[in-house]
């Protein structure tokens, strides 16, 4: 969907919810749950002040544990299923979505027990929700469908209105191709609200349908203007000022399309004049770059730049760092447009600082909570430790249990003289036990939190695991770029320390292909550092070489880890090939640090062999069971991106591609990997050998190919005994000049 459409989206989610005020009573509720016994009573207590405070994440949890183990104790389901549902719902507010799932996921468990309709209807729409958030649209009209077919058959009419408004925003934001469906449960949401006279549903429904026809590659003016004025003429009637904005915001873009210049401006500035009386300065930015983006639409750049200098004053007094960029974004087209380049790069490059400091600042964030990985390595040791110490305590205590029994009923029988003995002693032992119970209470709290620790730990680095994926170049991006390729990636733990790289400017394709020091958390900083640095270094205000490239990055790197050579500074940095493909003239440009570029191509003459030789970068293979193709090594600089004791300038090796040449670049994850029959390294030989064996097939087959073959590789048993474990990320592209 555009990104000029965005806003809509948001609106359109904002109206689902109806402003309620309540009153919680939470002090009185806090005084009756401190008076009371163990109870049904004091669970459903503790649930309703979980929920109360919501809010407030911390309290909210606290009252909704105690609420569930209370009801574990009583065996009170009702409970259970409550205190579950609330735990997950205030997990999902703080978008701790793995947590909802789970918590969710047990309280629809125990409603279905219970075939408690209602409470499975709500379960599943929130398991839809978490899905939604997630972008896996399937599985969210899934469980909303669900969740309707309850609805249905209780004759819940708001209920189901409001599942078909959820399942049309799923199908609205897939894009154009579901438009149809959207507009489908949508029209379905409005004739229920009519029926019920819901004003503030109707009118929500106008919206979204208004929205959805203004969505369209070729927008329905018509109609989104037949259902926005509806919007408008609610608004008004219920007196809501901030729908009443929104209203003329959109009935003033419709007009913009359909050029009624003069009525577009009335509405827009009635608009303005509301979002202003609001204080909401982000409507009214907003508002400004709409109407500079219809005046550059139409190449009228003087009032285009009126508008966008009026919403850049205002972006300047709050946080929105979408519309600042797309503001730049506009001034760049504008500039470049009428020739001033020198203002055309200025915002060309606040654009790029922008962008990629809103990417790094989420990067970071995300890799930060990840780091935590070796703590929790070490707590889970630490939980067994206590796990087999509570055995220990457990068969010991019963032990001595028996003990005394039997010496009490001997004393008892035989002598009664040791009456006074064995009442002493067992005194003590029950102190003993007294402060066993206590000590096995606080090795069960601690148990239930290193649980919990695990599960956020192991949640954050998942979460930094998908940064980390997009980030990456996409498929489609790479599929555009690259023709005809494959990409083989498997990192070693959740994140990785090897990463790739690709560009396209103008007629130059630039790939890399990096592997940093370590692997897991500490690797995928350093990989996030070098893709933020190759951002910032190749720009299309000129095409580096690639040996400077490399100096440049390295400089970086040395910058930001504060590398001055000294014995305490750190020697991080990265191993990395780095090439330019003139696509016209098909002329090749490679620098490398440590890493390597092979390429492979089919009839190689003896003269050009014998050409090729004659530089000193470059080295060729020749092998009898492959007489048809040759293997040229263009050779990498013994030196890493980073410090290093005999540091040199990089050097770039030109090649003359061919049609049908295949280029490999890749770190050294696959080759250093212990495998096969003996347990040794795969090595470069036998690499280079695989590569020459798979000429002949396409690049997706070579991929499939290398992973089998690694598969195969590890899959042998040990002498210890079990198969190989990977010890490195691993990646390679291929490439094929077309």
């Amino acid at each position: 969907m555009k990104a000029y459409y965005l806003p809509f989206i948001v609106t359109l989610l904002i109206i689902n919810y109806s402003l309620f005020a309540q009153s919680p009573e939470v002090d009185s509720l806090i005084t009756v749950i401190n008076t009371q016994r163990k109870t049904t009573s004091k669970v459903d207590n503790l649930n309703d002040l979980c929920w109360k405070l919501k809010d407030d994440f911390k309290k909210s949890k606290e009252y909704g544990m105690q609420a569930l183990d209370l009801a574990k104790e009583l065996e009170y389901k009702e409970g259970k299923a409550l205190a579950y549902k609330n735990l997950g719902g205030i997990h999902y507010h703080q978008s701790k979505y793995a947590f909802a799932y789970n918590y969710y996921n047990e309280s629809h468990k125990l409603y279905k027990e219970l075939d408690d309709k209602d409470g499975i209807a709500k379960v599943v729409s929130n398991l839809g929700s978490i899905f939604h958030q997630q972008g896996e649209y399937a599985k969210a009209i899934e469980y909303f469908y669900q969740s309707l077919e309850i609805k249905i058959e209780q004759n819940d009419k708001v209920g189901i209105a409001k599942q078909y408004n959820r399942i049309g925003v799923v199908y609205f934001q897939q894009g154009e191709k579901n438009y149809e469906s959207a507009l489908e449960y949508f029209e379905k949401a409005l004739k229920i609200f009519k029926e019920l006279d819901d004003k503030i549903g109707i009118a929500s429904s106008y919206y979204r349908l208004a929205s959805i026809y203004t969505s369209y590659t070729e927008p329905k003016n018509d109609e989104a203007l037949e259902y926005a004025l509806k919007f408008l003429e609610l608004s008004q009637e219920i007196d809501n000022k901030k729908l009443i904005a929104e209203a003329n915001q959109i009935i003033g873009n419709i007009y913009l399309k359909q050029e009624k210049n003069e009525k577009a401006f009335i509405n827009m500035n009635k608009s303005l004049e509301l979002w202003d009386e609001l204080g909401d300065l982000y409507g009214k930015a907003y508002i400004y770059f709409e109407i500079a983006s219809y005046y550059n639409g139409i190449k009228d750049y003087k009032n285009a730049m009126e508008y966008l200098f009026k919403a850049l004053d205002i972006v300047n007094q709050i946080n929105a760092p979408e519309i600042e960029q797309a503001i730049y974004n506009q001034l760049y087209m504008i500039y470049n447009s009428t020739n001033k380049y020198k203002d055309a790069l200025y915002y060309i490059k606040e654009y790029y600082t922008l962008r990629d400091t809103l990417k790094n600042e989420e990067m970071t964030s995300a890799i930060t909570r990840a780091s935590v990985k070796n703590e929790f390595n070490s707590q889970l040791k630490e939980q067994k430790l206590i796990q087999e110490k509570m055995e220990l305590e457990h068969k010991a205590k019963e032990k001595r249990a028996k003990i005394l029994m039997f010496a009490f009923l001997f004393g008892f029988v035989f002598m009664f003289g040791f009456a006074t003995y064995i009442f002493m002693s067992l005194r003590n032992k029950r102190r003993a036990n007294k402060l066993l119970e206590k000590q096995n209470i606080e090795i069960n709290q601690q148990h239930k939190e290193i649980l919990y620790q695990r599960d956020e730990i192991l949640a954050s680095i998942t979460y930094a695991k998908r940064i980390q994926q997009a980030v990456l170049p996409s498929k489609e991006y790479a599929n555009k770029i690259l023709n005809k390729h494959f990409i083989f990636f498997k990192p070693r733990d959740i994140v990785s320390g090897d990463f790739f790289w690709i560009k396209q400017i103008r007629n130059f394709t630039i790939v890399a292909t990096a592997d940093c020091t370590g692997h897991g958390v500490p690797g995928a900083f350093m990989s996030m550092l070098g893709t933020s640095f190759l951002n910032e270094t190749v720009t299309s205000r000129k095409l580096d070489n690639p040996a400077d490239i490399l100096q440049r990055l390295r400089k970086k790197i040395k910058k930001s880890l504060g590398q001055t050579g000294a014995d305490s500074a750190p020697k991080d940095g990265m191993d990395l090939a780095l090439y330019i493909i003139n696509t016209e003239k098909k002329i090749l440009q490679f620098a490398g640090a440590y890493n390597p570029l092979y390429i492979i191509r089919e009839a190689l003459t003896i003269e050009n062999k014998k050409e090729l030789q004659k530089k000193k970068k470059v080295k060729i293979l020749n092998k009898k069971e492959f007489q048809n193709q040759t293997l040229i090594e263009l050779k990498a600089d013994r030196q890493p991106i980073g410090i290093y004791l005999k540091e040199k300038d990089f050097t770039t090796t030109t090649f003359q591609l061919k049609d049908g040449d295949k280029l490999y670049t890749f770190s050294d994850g696959f080759v250093d990997q212990f495998g096969g029959e003996k347990g040794g390294k795969f090595k470069s030989k036998q690499f280079k050998n695989l590569l020459l064996s798979m000429y002949e097939k396409t690049m997706p087959e070579q991929k499939i190919i290398l992973e089998n073959t690694f598969n195969n590789w590890i899959s042998h048993t040990k002498k210890s005994g079990g198969t190989y474990d990977q010890i490195d990320d691993i990646i390679i592209i291929g490439i094929e000049i077309p």
